[in-house]
C-alpha cells in the first residue's frame, strides 16, 4: 500500500514537471503558422490590401525583429513586474487574438 502512494506521487511530479513543456510545446505549434505563412502570402496580401512594397516587407520582418529586440529590452522591465504577469499576459494575448480571428472568421468581419 505504501508503494502506491509513492508512485503515484512520482506520476503527480512527473505531471507537475512536464506540464509546463506541454504548454511551450502547444503554443509554438499555434503562433508558427503566423509568423511562416506571411512570406509565401506576400503577394496576395500585397495585391488584396493595396500596399506597398515596404511596408509588405516589414510584415514578414516585424515578428522576427521583435523576437530579435524585445528580449535584449526583458531584463530591464522584468524588474518592474514579476515573470508570471509576463506569461499570463501574453497568454492572455494569444487568447485573445485567436478569439479576433475565430470570430472574424465567422462573423465576416474584414480588417
Amino acid at each position: 500500500m505504501h508503494t502506491v502512494y509513492i508512485s503515484a506521487k512520482k506520476q503527480q511530479s512527473l505531471l507537475k514537471k512536464l506540464w509546463p513543456m506541454v504548454v511551450i510545446s502547444g503554443l509554438s505549434l499555434t503562433l508558427r503558422p503566423l509568423i511562416t505563412s506571411t512570406g509565401p502570402l506576400l503577394e496576395e496580401i500585397r495585391l488584396t490590401t493595396d500596399i506597398g512594397l515596404q511596408v509588405a516587407s516589414l510584415l514578414v520582418v516585424l515578428p522576427m525583429l521583435c523576437m530579435g529586440i524585445l528580449p535584449l529590452l526583458l531584463p530591464s522591465i522584468g524588474k518592474k513586474l514579476s515573470e508570471s504577469t509576463w506569461i499570463i499576459s501574453g497568454l492572455l494575448a494569444i487568447a485573445f487574438t485567436g478569439l479576433w480571428r475565430f470570430f472574424g472568421y465567422w462573423l465576416d468581419i474584414n480588417y
